[in-house]
């Protein structure tokens, strides 16, 4: 339907109008405090919600050089349709990481089908994400820079809780 192939514009309208170094200096903290919550941060069997835009996920496309498709939804920009989210799991036996797409295709019912659209690469090791993140910090030296006081900052907030 021509409603899908609309939105692939706004698709392109963000890749185009967010740079990957504005993104990933946004993101770069976000990205740590999920790596944090993989790397044990979440008790056994618990789970932990972020909630986010379309930005977000625009980032952690850039900062974990992820792709993904949405059917009917077309773009080679990574589509973000309204409700769509990354699902990260871990399976603490061999620290991989899964790494899903879920999104709603809206079809103008109010029963659209929920699906998984498949992403690019769908399976990673912790340390291979935790990588992923300090290579895109040293492809943005101000998204570093803008990082290192905002983890440290973090970290602070985190020992005064405990």
């Amino acid at each position: 339907e021509k409603i899908y192939e609309f939105s692939s514009w706004i698709y392109y309208q963000r890749h185009v109008s967010y740079s990957p170094s504005a993104l990933t200096a946004q993101g770069a903290l976000l990205a740590f405090s999920i790596l944090s919550d993989l790397d044990g941060g979440i008790p056994s069997g618990g789970n932990k919600i972020y909630v986010g835009h379309d930005t977000d996920l625009d980032i952690f496309k850039v900062v974990f050089g992820l792709t993904w498709q949405a059917p009917p939804f077309p773009s080679d920009f990574g589509p973000t349709p309204p409700g769509s989210a990354l699902v990260f799991t871990i399976d603490d036996a061999s620290d991989d990481v899964d790494i899903e797409f879920l999104y709603t295709a809206f079809n103008g019912s109010a029963s659209a089908p929920v699906k998984f659209g498949k992403v690019q690469p769908s399976t990673l090791t912790l340390a291979s994400l935790q990588s992923q993140r300090q290579l895109a910090l040293k492809r943005y030296p101000a998204a570093n820079s803008c990082n290192v006081a905002a983890e440290k900052y973090y970290m602070d907030v985190i020992k005064e809780k405990q």
